[in-house]
C-alpha cells in the first residue's frame, strides 16, 4: 500500500463556482471585485496552513443550452480576473463544453488544467491536442456509466491511457469520481489506491473531488465540513495527489497537510490516523467517545462514509 509521505496532495479550491450566486451575477455584470474576494480567501487559508501547492478551480458548471463562445468568453475573463490579482496562480477551467474549452486554451497562459476531457464524447480528441499545444495538464473523467464498480473505473482508466497516447500526453489527472453518501466512498479510495501504485504509462494521478461528500439532503454546514474533510482524510492516506475541495476549511487542510507527527488538537489526531488507516488499506477508525461527545458530526461522517 502507498504509504504517507510528507507530500501534501495539490489543493484545488472549489468555490469560484461561476454558475451559482452571487459570482454568477458578477461574472454577467462583469464585476471582478467578488471573484478576486472568494480567490484570496481561499489562497491565504491554504497558506495559513502552510501549504504552498495550490490551484483554483474556475467553475462554469455544464453550460448547458450555452453557446460554446459565450462560455468561452466567460471562462477567459474569469481567468483574467483572478491572474490581475494574483499573477501566475495555477487555474483549473472547469467546464463541461469541450468546444468551449478548446477555444479558451490559447488565451490564458500557463499554469492551466482542463477540468475536464470526457473520453467518448464529441471533441475530446481536439481538446487533448489542444492542450498539448498550449502547455496544459487535463483531467479525464469517466462517463458515468463508470461510476459502477471498481472494474468498471479501472477500464475507463485504461481507455484514457489509449487517449493520451495517442494525443502525446505523457501523463493526466483522473477523476476517481467521489459522490455524496449513500453512495460507497470506498469505491473511489480503492481506485486512488490503485493508481497510486500504478507503473503504467500514460501516467494517471489520481484526483478526487473530497467536496462533493458534503452535498448530503439536510445536512448541516458543520457535518458538511465532517465529511470532507474525513474523505479529503482517507484519499491522502490512499495516495491522492489531488484534492478539489473548499480550501476555507480549516479541518480539511488539516487532512492534505498530514505530514509528520498528528496535529495536537483531537480532532487532528483523528484525521491523522483515518489516513493511517487508508494507506493500510482499512476503514477509519469511529471516533471515541470523548471526541463523538464533543463533535458528534464526526461520528455521524464516519457512520455516512465508512459505518
Amino acid at each position: 500500500m502507498p504509504p504517507l509521505t510528507n507530500a501534501a496532495p495539490l489543493l484545488v479550491g472549489q468555490s469560484l463556482e461561476l454558475w451559482r450566486d452571487p459570482l454568477a451575477r458578477a461574472l454577467r455584470r462583469r464585476s471582478p471585485q467578488p471573484l478576486i474576494t472568494r480567490a484570496r480567501r481561499q489562497l491565504e487559508a491554504a497558506r495559513a496552513a502552510g501549504l504552498e501547492r495550490v490551484a483554483l478551480d474556475l467553475n462554469l458548471g455544464l453550460g448547458d443550452g450555452v453557446p460554446p463562445a459565450r462560455l468561452a468568453n466567460d471562462l477567459a475573463w474569469a481567468a483574467a480576473a483572478i491572474r490581475g490579482a494574483e499573477p501566475g496562480v495555477p487555474l483549473w477551467l472547469d467546464c463541461g463544453s469541450h468546444e468551449a474549452l478548446t477555444a479558451v486554451l490559447a488565451e490564458i497562459p500557463p499554469p492551466v488544467t482542463v477540468n475536464a476531457v470526457f473520453p467518448g464524447r464529441p471533441g475530446a480528441r481536439e481538446l487533448l491536442d489542444a492542450a498539448a499545444t498550449a502547455g496544459a495538464h487535463v483531467v479525464v473523467s469517466p462517463a458515468g456509466s463508470a461510476r459502477a464498480d471498481r472494474e468498471a473505473l479501472l477500464l475507463a482508466a485504461s481507455e484514457a491511457r489509449v487517449l493520451l497516447a495517442g494525443a502525446g500526453l505523457a501523463e493526466a489527472w483522473f477523476d476517481c469520481l467521489a459522490a455524496p453518501p449513500p453512495a460507497p466512498p470506498g469505491r473511489a479510495i480503492e481506485l486512488v489506491r490503485a493508481l497510486a501504485a500504478s507503473n503504467e504509462r500514460p501516467r494517471l494521478r489520481p484526483l478526487l473531488a473530497a467536496g462533493n461528500a458534503g452535498y448530503v439532503a439536510a445536512a448541516t454546514p458543520s457535518l458538511r465540513a465532517a465529511l470532507r474533510a474525513l474523505y479529503a482524510a482517507a484519499a491522502c492516506g490512499a495516495g491522492v495527489e489531488a484534492l478539489i475541495a473548499p480550501l476555507e476549511q480549516p479541518s480539511l487542510l488539516v487532512a492534505a497537510a498530514r505530514a509528520g507527527a498528528p496535529p495536537g488538537d483531537a480532532t487532528g489526531r483523528w484525521l491523522h490516523a483515518a489516513a493511517a488507516a487508508a494507506a493500510r488499506g482499512q476503514p477509519p477508525s469511529r471516533p471515541d467517545a470523548a471526541l463523538a461527545a464533543s463533535r458528534p458530526e464526526l461520528e455521524r461522517a464516519w457512520e455516512l462514509l465508512f459505518g
